[in-house]
């Protein structure tokens, strides 16, 4: 297609990258990224509405603590909002921290939660559930039964996790040759497909807000109750 309009955005001293952009239901743009020149940290997470008309800035606003924070993954929520997956080294309990945001329909943050544990955990990819909640995919060193596994997690609406509370106390074992294997959290969900993993032990730490099963694949097989 041919040229409308091609504009950069940012400011010094610092660097901005863009990692997503979705067309709101005004249809407006809103662009997701990283911000060095902007916000409190070494890197902040960065969200941007445009006019789809000409690219002009409506607001800007940047989510974040004192180091690196990155936004990937965005979507608009059924309010009007949005929410923001990604991943944080300024909040939560590991070197990095799968990170999910809420704002409103403004960019004003409503909140944000960390899910992970003390090792690296990544948020990739968010989508809303039909229940009101959030679903996050990612990478995670802090569970399952390889260097790096496939992450998965329910929330309810409010970023709290559907998942056992402790993952660190529950057993897993995972078919053999497999690349990518991750735990099952079952909360009463449907089984479906073949699991790669079965989980031994479960914990009483769930949330029994967030019905869901969750079953490892060379994709992933989510089913709601």
């Amino acid at each position: 297609g041919n040229y409308l309009w091609a504009k950069s955005y940012g400011g010094p001293p610092g660097s901005e990258t863009g990692s997503e952009v979705i067309v709101s239901s005004t249809g407006d743009l809103l662009v997701l990224g990283q911000t060095s020149s902007f916000g409190s940290g070494v890197k902040d997470v960065y969200l941007t509405k445009l006019d789809s008309s000409n690219g002009n800035v409506m607001w800007s606003k940047t989510s974040g603590g004192g180091k690196y924070d990155e936004g990937i993954s965005m979507i608009e929520d059924s309010d009007g909002g949005y929410v923001i997956g990604g991943f944080t080294e300024s909040f939560g309990a590991g070197l990095h921290d799968a990170y999910l945001l809420k704002t409103n329909a403004t960019g004003i943050l409503l909140w944000s939660k960390t899910l992970g544990d003390t090792d690296e955990d990544y948020g990739y990819s968010v989508v809303q559930t039909v229940d009101g909640g959030y679903m996050l995919a990612g990478e995670t060193r802090s569970y399952g039964q390889g260097q790096d596994d496939m992450f998965l997690t329910k929330t309810d609406g409010f970023g709290n996790s559907c998942a056992i509370n402790n993952p660190s106390s529950v057993e897993s074992t995972a078919a053999t040759n497999v690349s990518t294997k991750t735990l099952i959290y079952n909360n009463g969900g449907t089984t479906v497909g073949t699991p790669m993993s079965t989980v031994e032990n479960q914990s009483p730490g769930i949330n029994a807000n967030c019905p869901f099963a969750i079953l490892p694949s060379e994709q992933f097989k989510v089913a709601f109750t």
